[in-house]
Formats: C-alpha cells, sequence, structure tokens
C-alpha cells in the first residue's frame, strides 16, 4: 500500500454492555485494504495487523470472552499474492488485554502445525 488510506468500511465488535470497543475491522471504501485492531477496556490499542482482499489475503478472526466481550483470541493468515508464501499467527489475550500466548508460523520458517 503505498498511500495513507481512508478506512470508511468498518465493522466493530464491543465489550459487554456496550463499554467500549472491543475490536475493529476497517477497510477502504473498495473494500481491498484495510487494518484489524483490538483493543483492552481503557481504549489501549492492543493488536494490530493489516488486512488486504487483493493481491492474495490477509485477514484476521477474533474470538471474545463470554463474560466481558473482551478479545480472547486473534488468529492472523496472510497470503501475498495467493502464492507459495504464507504467513500466520494465533494471539492468545488475557481478559484484562495482556498478550498470553503467541504462535507464529510461515513458508520462510518450513512446515508447522498451531
Amino acid at each position: 500500500m503505498c498511500c495513507a488510506q481512508e478506512y470508511t468500511r468498518c465493522s466493530y465488535k464491543y465489550f459487554v454492555h456496550g463499554k467500549g470497543i472491543a475490536t475493529s475491522q476497517c477497510y477502504d471504501k473498495d473494500g481491498r485494504w484495510g487494518k484489524a485492531k483490538a483493543y483492552d477496556r481503557t481504549g489501549k490499542e492492543i493488536y494490530s495487523r493489516e488486512l488486504r482482499t487483493v493481491g492474495g489475503h490477509s485477514y484476521v478472526e477474533f474470538s471474545y470472552y463470554d463474560r466481558s466481550g473482551a478479545v480472547k483470541t486473534a488468529r492472523w493468515s496472510s497470503a501475498p499474492d495467493g502464492g507459495i508464501q504464507w504467513y500466520r499467527s494465533y494471539t492468545e489475550f488475557s481478559e484484562d488485554g495482556k498478550i498470553v500466548n503467541e504462535t507464529k508460523d510461515s513458508y520462510d520458517d518450513g512446515p508447522g502445525t498451531f
């Protein structure tokens, strides 16, 4: 992405009882480029990844704590140009927004599993 983007197409997940944004996934007006972010209860950004639906893919799947709505896990996948290169990570968070575990796997590191 060469230039600053305006991300106008957003979806949000909120903490229980609507007390702040837990995660956001926003794309540009064409739905091609974007950013995924997660926040703790104070509104501090705790996770961020680039998103894209062109030149391969890059996406994030979040899961949440039932009790609070806080982000529990973030599963990221990226395959530039849809070719043989691929990257992925799995990040686990405590309910207060701290990273407690992170696993990374990529084409560069050889075959692996989660």
